[in-house]
């Protein structure tokens, strides 16, 4: 798959690391993915600055999800 869609590597560095410390967990691997991107959004204007969501497999657990303002 990474090979067809091509991602920018910098935006895939988030999974990387959850996976490479914790390995596959299933979907519960999403939210710990989603931490370390609100970790690595530091200086940015929104948690979700920059970041891309690719495709994700359907799980049981629905979420909503807000990227939120940093003070400044």
């Amino acid at each position: 798959m990474e090979n067809e869609l091509k991602p920018d590597k910098e935006k895939l560095m988030a999974a990387r690391h959850v996976l490479a410390e914790y390995g596959n967990i299933g979907s519960g691997s999403v939210f710990l993915i989603m931490d370390e991107m609100v970790k690595r959004s530091k200086g940015k204007a929104t948690t979700g600055e920059g970041a891309e969501f690719g495709v994700l497999l359907p799980c049981i657990e629905t979420s909503v999800l807000r990227a939120i303002q940093i003070p400044n």
